[in-house]
Parts: structure tokens; sequence; C-alpha cells
């Protein structure tokens, strides 16, 4: 079977509203580094639902000098072709759909990007409200 025709079923059965919290130091893309500081932690999704998804961060890179007030979030749907990637700013919350075909559909991830974040302090509250 192929990638794009997998449906994964969910374990959860209505959508609920819930956050995650993206840590600077840990949940980060290290571009110089080469990937991920860690292993990410995903939160299930109900697969048809819609959420509005908005941020309040406290992420600051270069010790304390730059505020970060975006975050990335993932969710691999085929069938949503505005999906995979999203980016989410304060003050302006978005909707997402979530599709049922993809890998892992039913997961969402929430991460920062940087070229080098040694000194990346703070972090970011994404929520997930269902519509």
């Amino acid at each position: 079977m192929e990638n794009n025709k997998i449906k994964t079923e969910n374990t959860v059965s209505a959508p609920v509203k819930f956050t995650m919290t993206v840590d600077a130091a840990k949940d980060v893309l290290d571009i110089d580094a080469g990937g991920l500081k860690r292993v990410l932690v995903p939160h299930e999704v109900v697969t048809g639902a819609q959420y509005t998804v908005s941020v309040n961060s406290s992420v600051k890179y270069q010790g304390s000098l730059l505020n970060v007030s975006k975050v990335v979030i993932y969710n691999t749907t085929i069938d949503q072709s505005n999906g995979w990637f999203y980016v989410i700013e304060e003050d302006k919350p978005i909707v997402i759909t979530i599709g049922e075909l993809g890998y892992k559909s039913t997961f969402v991830y929430a991460f920062l990007i940087d070229i080098a974040s040694q000194d990346n302090t703070g972090s970011a509250v994404v929520t997930f409200t269902p519509l």
C-alpha cells in the first residue's frame, strides 16, 4: 500500500480542546546541528475535524535578544492540499482541517526552527480548539 493511501484510525472519537507546549531549547529543528534536538511528542487529533489553532509565546532566541512569536505545526494529511506545515503566529489564529489519508494523519506535532538553538529560552503554548 502506498503511503498516500494509508488511512490512520483514530483512538479518540470526538475532537476536544487541547494545548501543546513547545520548549524553545528542546522542541526545535536546529539547522546548524542538522536535526531536531529531541523526538517530538505528538498529540492525537480527530480525522475530519477542524481546529482553530493559536499560540502564546515567551520564546526568545539569542539569549533574550529576539522575541519569537511563531511556531510550526505539522500534520500529514494527503487529502488537504494546504496542509502538512502550518506557521502559527501570535494574534493570528488559523483554521486547519485534519484529513483522513496520510501516514500518522491522526497526529499533530509542534516545533520551532532556528539556525543555532543553544541559547534559546522560553516556551510557546499552542492551543487547538475544535470548531
